[in-house]
């Protein structure tokens, strides 16, 4: 048993959000009266309570009777909400907790630390994906938005523009001539009367 104190159970980040959910499913929360009671009594949280007691049952410091004893206890709930938390605890949290000697706890941070960080330079941290989704959202709206290019106008018509030749050009002048000679009023012919002959004036031989 003595072996067993230098365990140490790791919470993973699985583990943390499985423990959360527990935590709301089985209303473990404190509300704020109930916190401020807690801490001014200095007792620990229920979620602490969880915690402690799963890690105990890890390294073996407690029965799986002791476990269920101590749950219905401690966090003040029935027999059956009991037996469903503990049947969840072991389901689906135990799974994900890790047991790491304590003299090994060092090297096992070193590890996990170095994996983080690759992990980091290979993918894409979450802000920037948000931010190149949140781009491309912007860009298929403007896409949207954008009004459509007008179509391009066919151009109008050219009018047939008959060819003319010489021929046409010299009937159309002898055509207004035609017209101008019927239009033009004639010049009247003015008669020009003869003088009587002068009985006076001799006649030249």
């Amino acid at each position: 048993m003595a072996e067993q104190k230098n365990i140490i159970v790791s919470f993973n980040e699985k583990a943390i959000t499985v423990l959360g959910n527990i935590e709301s499913k089985y209303s473990l929360e404190e509300n704020l009266e109930e916190a401020v009671k807690a801490l001014r009594e200095n007792k620990p949280f229920k979620i602490n309570i969880l915690v402690n007691l799963t890690r105990n049952l890890m390294v073996e410091k407690i029965s799986n009777t002791g476990f269920l004893d101590a749950l219905q206890k401690e966090l003040k709930i029935s027999k059956e909400t009991t037996k469903n938390l503990a049947l969840d605890i072991m389901d689906n949290l135990v799974p994900l907790l890790e047991k790491i000697p304590e003299d090994q706890l060092e090297e096992y941070n070193r590890k996990k630390s170095e994996v983080e960080r690759k992990n980091e330079e290979t993918e894409t941290p979450k802000d920037e994906k948000e931010k190149l989704k949140e781009d491309l959202l912007e860009k298929l709206r403007e896409h949207q938005n954008m009004p459509k290019e007008p179509e391009p106008e066919e151009p109008p018509p050219v009018p047939q523009v008959k060819k003319v030749t010489v021929e046409d050009v010299d009937k159309n002048a002898q055509k207004i001539q035609h017209i101008q000679q019927k239009e033009k009023p004639a010049t009247p012919v003015e008669k020009v009367e003869q003088a009587p002959p002068d009985p006076y004036k001799e006649p030249i031989e």
